[in-house]
């Protein structure tokens, strides 16, 4: 996830960094890719049955109130979770 600091050292990014997670959340509904930005650089990738569409969101997320905010912002959407998953990044890498 991109976060925008107006006046952040370089330690203090790094140390903002180092805390942030990957996480994964599924939601029910089709959501498309020009969405990123306004969910802070998320990949969004959409696929599932047709009839069904299932879309994920992955990316970086810096702290627990941020999630909070992403996850308002889909509910504001109409758009159902399905699920929210931290993803290890050493196991993301082996797969």
């Amino acid at each position: 996830m991109k976060v925008i600091f107006d006046e952040c050292t370089a330690s203090e990014m790094k140390r903002v960094q180092s805390i942030s997670e990957i996480y994964k959340i599924e939601v029910r509904g089709r959501l498309d890719p020009s969405w990123s930005d306004w969910f802070g650089g998320m990949q969004i990738e959409s696929g599932g049955d047709p009839a069904e569409p299932v879309t994920i969101l992955t990316g970086e997320i810096v702290d627990q109130p941020v999630l909070r905010g992403m996850l308002k912002k889909l509910g504001d959407l109409n758009l159902t979770v399905l699920s929210v998953t931290r993803v290890d990044p050493g196991r993301e890498k082996q797969e």
